[in-house]
């Protein structure tokens, strides 16, 4: 999430998941390195497709503009405050439905440089 424009911006680089290559051999000729530049202010998340596949009894998926929306609403909080609106959204929209994935979440806020 952009501080500076309120706008989040997806960063998914070409790549393979880590541990699913024994020798390494495979990530190294598959990754895509990119570049990001962060100011003040602004939220990188690192997420399983567990969140935004997350479904609710009506087998609706909770979404990539479900997640957008909360970040926005959240950016200024915390990392930790950041993860836990994160998953009470999740966890409300789903209900009591059964989840078929794993949910891992990693939010990182730049503070700036003093």
């Amino acid at each position: 999430f952009s501080t500076k424009s309120s706008k989040v911006v997806p960063v998914q680089p070409r790549g393979i998941a880590l541990g699913l290559d024994a020798t390494g051999t495979l990530f190294d000729e598959d990754l895509e390195v990119q570049e990001v530049q962060f100011q003040e202010g602004d939220v990188l998340l690192s997420f399983t497709d567990g969140i935004i596949e997350a479904k609710n009894t009506s087998g609706d998926e909770f979404g990539m503009e479900r997640l957008a929306r909360t970040i926005r609403r959240n950016a200024e909080s915390s990392a930790q405050v950041i993860i836990d609106k994160v998953l009470a959204e999740v966890d409300g929209f789903c209900g009591d439905a059964e989840q078929a994935d794993d949910i891992t979440l990693v939010v990182t806020k730049f503070i700036g440089t003093s």
